[in-house]
């Protein structure tokens, strides 16, 4: 390695991805920066996960953990990480040759940079270009990154200063499991810091069948988490607080109906009931407020 260049840590948090984490690792180990740690982080795997993570000798530093979600084993990773700069990497995303050397030469000439971030090609379903991730920017534009999904950082685009993801104290790990955490993270860091973005394009987004992002029930609840947060730091700003107003109202009415679908009908039925008050005392989102009464009226229908 080649210490007169900054040290960058790489983390590597995985859980049951042994079908795409070799894949991972080697894209890191080619790159053409040479100055880095690898960690991977592995979250209490129930597959073969460890087995392909130790395949790869002192190549890279492995870590167990009991499961306790992506936030959690990217938190692990961060406090092992030794670099001046941070990248984090999802097991079943890819990197190009030139992401590193391209990002830590950005921040080496931008000292007041905390963070940047590429352009990402997206993979879905063995379509190996299926388009772009990014087609709008992350800015300072506090309203559109807690509207998401975009623009928001994508962990496995950005590199970080290590010292400023460790300011703002890394993830939160009562955000379970993967979504909304990155929204999280894009909010607490433009508070502090400014973002940059590169535009080629130096990583690969895989969708697939098996992300973790798919899993409703996880988007759901921590949508919840997420939303009160946001009106915890910034429901003071009535633009901001308009809009997380229409987006509770939502939220309780796909929670109330993921309660119902789950055979818990007296909490779903409650919570669809705060969903149409909340929206008659606030006037707000009419749409979602249809939708609750329908998903109300249906739920004294079910067998």
């Amino acid at each position: 390695m080649d210490h007169s260049k900054p040290l960058v840590s790489v983390v590597i948090p995985v859980y049951n991805g042994e079908r795409y984490l070799v894949d991972a690792i080697q894209s890191v180990l080619d790159q053409t920066y040479r100055n880095f740690e690898v960690i991977v982080v592995d979250d209490g795997s129930t597959d073969g996960s460890a087995a392909v993570a130790k395949r790869f000798g002192e190549a890279i530093r492995y870590v167990h953990q009991a499961n306790g979600g992506v936030c959690k084993a990217r938190n692990t990773g961060l406090a092992a990480a030794q670099g001046v700069y941070l990248a984090f990497l999802d097991q079943d995303d890819l990197w190009l040759p030139d992401k590193l050397a391209m990002q830590v030469a950005y921040l080496n000439d931008h000292a007041d940079i905390g963070a940047v971030y590429c352009q990402c090609r997206v993979s879905e379903d063995g379509v190996q270009d299926a388009g772009l991730y990014y087609s709008r920017l992350v800015g300072d534009d506090l309203i559109g990154i807690i509207r998401g999904p975009g623009p928001t950082l994508l962990m496995s685009t950005t590199m970080f200063r290590t010292d400023v993801i460790r300011k703002i104290g890394g993830f939160d790990e009562g955000i379970f499991g993967a979504g909304g955490e990155d929204i999280d993270l894009t909010v607490r860091l433009i508070e502090v810091t400014r973002v940059a973005f590169i535009p080629e394009i130096l990583a690969t987004y895989r969708i697939h069948s098996m992300n973790s992002s798919k899993n409703e029930t996880v988007l759901i609840k921590n949508r919840g988490i997420y939303l009160r947060k946001c009106f915890e730091r910034h429901g003071s700003n009535p633009q901001i607080a308009r809009y997380l107003e229409r987006q509770w109202i939502g939220y309780l009415s796909d929670f109330g109906n993921l309660q119902i679908q789950s055979g818990c009908l007296v909490e779903g039925r409650q919570s669809l009931q705060q969903a149409i008050c909340f929206s008659l005392r606030r006037r707000a989102n009419p749409k979602m407020f249809m939708r609750s009464i329908g998903r109300l009226v249906r739920s004294y229908f079910l067998i």
